[in-house]
């Protein structure tokens, strides 16, 4: 769930690069650090039970594609042991994913950080991820030589409905300074001009709780902030 901005492909120019920073102010558990809970899930086919945060950009594609950076915590399959830090993903097809993580300490909650994921050069088929504007990786793959995004997702996300979402009622989590470029063109910069119709619950249909576990709120047109209703 989280912010969500969609762009006409057949007006708009492509979306190049996507960027926000997102302030986390609490740990949240995942399914299995509460003891209690006995470790459900440990013989899933899941090989990670994870909560994240991230800002994904998607392109109008009938196939899985997108780019996506952000902020995860972690625990292995069988293990108990918590991992958190940054992922980086690039999604290029059907059974076409890229996928890397970095165990960070310099990303333990509370903390701010800023996000980048972005295409620098048309045509290139690279994407850079960037955290507090440091280039921490890139990821290339042929199809997206000819492929830009047209949706960008500021977002907060959870495997299992036992994993918390990022923030508590108290604590909250912000996503603000959220912006997006087009046609590789640093020039054209803009806020993600957010309207409270976009901070949704999403993919809709999927049977998530929605507000009866997630709460969302409206801040301005480069803000919003998510947070668990029972943490």
């Amino acid at each position: 769930m989280g912010g969500r901005k969609l762009f006409d492909p057949e007006v708009d120019l492509p979306v190049t690069q996507a960027s926000g920073h997102i302030t986390t102010e609490s740990l949240q558990p995942l399914c299995g650090e509460d003891q209690q809970l006995k470790l459900p899930y440990e013989t899933v086919s899941a090989v990670y039970v994870m909560t994240g945060i991230a800002i994904q950009i998607t392109p109008d594609q009938a196939i899985s594609l997108s780019a996506e950076i952000g902020y995860m915590r972690r625990r292995e399959a069988n293990k108990t042991a918590i991992e958190q830090g940054v992922f980086f993903e690039l999604v290029s097809g059907e059974g076409d994913e890229y996928y890397q993580f970095d165990i960070d300490a310099g990303l333990l909650e509370p903390s701010d950080h800023g996000y980048a994921v972005l295409q620098r050069v048309p045509k290139e088929g690279i994407w850079y991820y960037l955290v507090d504007g440091v280039e921490r990786r890139t990821l290339f793959d042929t199809v997206w030589r000819d492929i830009a995004g047209y949706e960008v997702q500021w977002m907060g996300e959870v495997t299992h409905r036992e994993d918390k979402l990022a923030g508590e009622p108290d604590s909250r989590c912000h996503f603000t300074r959220c912006w997006y470029e087009t046609d590789w063109n640093p020039s054209t910069i803009e806020p993600a001009n957010f309207t409270p119709a976009d901070i949704v619950y999403y993919p809709p249909g999927s049977g998530h709780p929605g507000s009866a576990e997630w709460g969302k709120q409206f801040i301005d047109i480069r803000s919003f902030d998510i947070w668990d209703k029972d943490p």
